[in-house]
């Protein structure tokens, strides 16, 4: 019996008791089943691929991977549930988060996970304590963790802890939605000093927005990803090589979590499947559900018939029913 299902599409399947936490062997028991959901759709999927006629083109040689990473956005937030705009403000898991986190820890290691070499986490509390249960679930509280405030939330301006409904009220929809989900339009700014009363020592001598685009969001995310994230991975994969190389070997594939928010993980999505302006609004990041990109040696994403558009390399390891479907338009 399992006790956990985020909207927006629920399944009876996951209905339970609800109320207290899940133990251990619950989330295990619903790991296994959604892992065995994911695997019958991947049958299916395919079995179509292999009755649709084929053109006569060449396959490209097969690129192996060499790292793996894994995006998280954080479990379910008490500004989620009251449908407030997050931003940079710093709201705690619900209940219902928590248990969001647990299973994505669950979820990775009975998938095989065992080996995690650092975990990237943002200053918000929700994406820390996202990653403190993704790792205890899985039995690796030893695993490194850094934090940095490039991962945090795309700022939202002076919408900052408005309710989004009584903003489209305000605002417009298509205008509200064009803030949300556009590449290049930010939000009203935050006046100064509200958008002071947001930070605290973690922020000392950060250079904090008042309000962001989502382009903005990604230049300021760029050097962490080419710098810390990159060279990080590099060392692993080199590492890796050797030992495999001195032992005899295959070689294993480190894997990395970043542990954040939506936005900020729709605009790494975007640098590394390499989207376009316009198939960017259709990124849609489920709370807590891991979403895993294979890496060749090069730290590029290797394409995956496990995707689904816009996505071309990264795949989400959940039950295809409790994925949302993507957004049409913005």
């Amino acid at each position: 019996e399992v006790r956990i299902l985020p909207p927006p599409r629920r399944n009876p399947r996951y209905d339970g008791v609800g109320g207290a936490a899940a133990s251990s062997a619950e989330l295990a028991a619903q790991a296994s089943l959604e892992l065995a959901m994911f695997a019958k759709s991947q049958r299916q999927q395919a079995a179509q691929q292999a009755a649709a006629p084929r053109g006569r083109e060449e396959a490209a040689p097969r690129r192996q991977p060499r790292a793996s990473l894994i995006l998280l956005r954080h479990g379910y937030s008490a500004w989620n549930e009251e449908n407030r705009f997050t931003g940079w403000a710093d709201p705690p898991l619900t209940s219902r988060g928590r248990e969001e986190a647990r299973l994505a820890g669950s979820l990775l290691r009975e998938a095989g996970v065992r080996r995690v070499e650092r975990v990237f986490c943002s200053l918000h509390e929700r994406a820390i304590k996202t990653a403190w249960l993704l790792l205890d679930e899985m039995e690796m509280q030893w695993v490194p963790l850094s934090y940095t405030w490039r991962l945090n939330e795309r700022h939202y301006g002076a919408l900052t802890g408005r309710n989004k409904r009584s903003c489209s009220e305000e605002f417009g929809l298509a205008q509200v939605q064009r803030w949300r989900r556009s590449v290049s339009e930010a939000p009203p700014p935050l006046e100064a000093e509200a958008a002071a009363a947001l930070l605290d020592g973690r922020y000392e001598g950060v250079p904090a927005p008042a309000s962001e685009s989502l382009l903005q969001c990604a230049d300021r995310l760029r050097p962490f990803v080419r710098g810390e994230l990159a060279e990080a991975m590099r060392r692993a994969v080199d590492e890796c090589g050797v030992v495999a190389a001195e032992e005899g070997r295959a070689v294993e594939v480190p894997s990395f979590v970043i542990s954040s928010s939506e936005n900020v993980l729709r605009a790494l999505v975007r640098d590394l499947e390499g989207l376009a302006d316009e198939e960017t609004p259709l990124i849609d990041v489920p709370h807590a559900i891991p979403l895993v990109y294979s890496l060749d040696a090069d730290l590029q994403p290797i394409p995956s018939g496990l995707a689904k558009a816009p996505l071309r390399a990264g795949w989400y390891m959940a039950d295809p029913d409790r994925l949302p479907p993507p957004p049409k338009t913005i």
